[in-house]
């Protein structure tokens, strides 16, 4: 028996010589230029001169592999890209739910081939750390990233558990890098988070992935706020960096009863359009879909979806635009192949790749601080459970009755005093609003979860927004009912 590196050396010599003996009867005349079987025997050419004639023994799987790699890369597409085993592996594992990690989204920028974060995933170590969606990253363990394949650095960034990692990134607005050191965890991609009902009777949900799971998460989620009463739902998914397809459709059709949903078109492929169908969508209810730079990808499809189709209304910031279909196909010995195919197109026929889709209304998202100094404050803050603490102090009070005057400054700061942190009196006062916030939250949890999320998203201006648009859909409807 073969062992695998004498196998794939005698399948591409087997190949290349299936090639020289097609090639005989071939006149140069009916051969066109970058003939295929010509460009095989150069191949198989440089191969044998490696294996006879390089100054050490040479491993045949490695040239095999190098080789492929760099027949993808001429392609200049970050997407297509050819994975050993170990990470074809990896692959199927994260569209699963969990891989080792620091929990981002990373692409590399269409014209400058920068890495960059397309998204921090909610409640990773990533996220935790600061880390914003449009950071490019132009370091990894000090070394450049000048050069590096999409899949190199996500090697590089993935790890086992309890490792870490050092990153610099290059931040807009921000002139100095940034350096970041990062311990990374399991990243459990749950997709549905953050469900609950907001001034009364308006459902909140925030989808964070398009994993295996977030169908069925999504249809557990919509029928517990259903069941208390929900007249409207804020579809949050700021920050998704995306996933599978097939999920982004089913994620669709919770909403969209009939019509397109979305549209395929390759040069090898026919155009391909995924329908809704009536019998998995929920109860009408008014909805708005909340995204920014870094909802990309399936998120974008739904978005795109809801959208066109009339269906909601969406707010917030253009997202990131990566609209290309990746067909992912095993090998042999366990490896694979991920090959752009297609892209996606919404059901008006805009094309989402490098465009995106623009919201209806546009706001901008106050909430995240471009103070550097304020960052890093409430990073060393969370990592050290400084909040949590100070609210464990003060007992069970209503979060918005809480004012941080100077006695609770002076708390505060033995509270830090006492975990070893050393921050001045006057960094406290300067972001006295910053840390008065973060206490209020953690006073909320002390009653429950929910709590604490309805008092975080009540100071996000989005969502603010949002509410207030839902309640004059709810005046519209009143009104036309009187007059009817």
């Amino acid at each position: 028996m073969f062992t695998k590196k004498k196998r794939i050396f005698w399948i591409v010599t087997g190949l290349v010589l299936l090639s020289f003996y097609m090639g005989v009867f071939i006149t140069k005349a009916q051969q066109p230029s970058g003939d295929l079987f010509g460009n095989l025997r150069l191949f198989s050419e440089v191969l044998s001169l490696l294996k006879n004639q390089y100054v050490e023994e040479v491993d045949t799987q490695k040239l095999i592999y190098g080789a492929i790699k760099g027949m993808l890369a001429s392609l200049d597409d970050p997407h297509t890209h050819f994975m050993e085993p170990q990470e074809y592996k990896n692959l199927q594992v994260e569209t699963q739910g969990a891989f080792g990690g620091l929990g981002i989204e990373i692409d590399l920028e269409p014209l400058t081939k920068q890495l960059i974060v397309v998204a921090p995933i909610e409640g990773t170590p990533a996220e935790r750390a600061g880390i914003k969606a449009g950071d490019k990253i132009i370091e990894i363990e000090g070394k450049s990233t000048v050069g590096i394949t999409l899949r190199e650095a996500v090697n590089k960034l993935r790890g086992p558990k309890g490792t870490t990692v050092r990153i610099t990134i290059k931040r807009e607005g921000v002139e100095e890098p940034l350096y970041f050191t990062i311990t990374r965890d399991v990243i459990k991609l749950k997709a549905v988070k953050s469900v609950c009902m907001l001034d009364g009777n308006i459902g909140y949900l925030r989808i964070t992935t398009f994993n295996q799971n977030v169908g069925r998460e999504l249809d557990e989620a919509l029928n517990s706020l259903e069941s208390r009463g929900m007249k409207g739902l804020i579809l949050d998914m700021r920050n998704n960096p995306g996933g599978l397809l097939e999920q982004a459709v089913e994620v669709a059709n919770k909403f969209i009863s009939s019509g397109v949903i979305v549209s395929t078109k390759g040069r090898s492929h026919q155009e391909t359009k995924y329908f809704a169908r009536p019998e998995s969508t929920h109860r009408y209810f008014p909805l708005i879909v909340l995204v920014n730079k870094g909802s990309a990808s399936a998120s974008e499809i739904v978005t795109g979806a809801i959208k066109d189709n009339k269906r909601g209304l969406v707010l917030g910031a253009r997202t990131f635009g990566k609209g290309s279909v990746q067909s992912v196909v095993q090998l042999e010995e366990g490896a694979g192949v991920a090959i752009t195919t297609a892209k996606y197109y919404t059901p008006s026929g805009t094309c989402i790749q490098d465009t995106g889709i623009f919201p209806d209304i546009e706001v901008e998202d106050t909430l995240i601080s471009k103070d550097m100094e304020e960052n890093e404050l409430l990073y060393i803050l969370k990592r050290n459970n400084c909040f949590i603490t100070f609210a464990q102090n003060k007992g069970k009070m209503q979060p918005g009755e809480f004012n941080l005057d100077d006695a609770g400054i002076n708390l505060f700061s033995e509270i830090l005093k006492g975990k070893n942190i050393d921050f001045t009196r006057q960094k406290l006062v300067k972001y006295k609003g910053t840390i008065e916030r973060e206490i209020r939250v953690e006073l909320a949890r002390l009653t429950s979860e929910e709590q604490a999320l309805q008092v975080l998203l009540s100071l996000d201006p989005i969502v603010k927004r949002a509410l207030d648009l839902m309640k004059g859909v709810e005046l519209l409807k009143v009104v036309s009912s009187e007059t009817r």
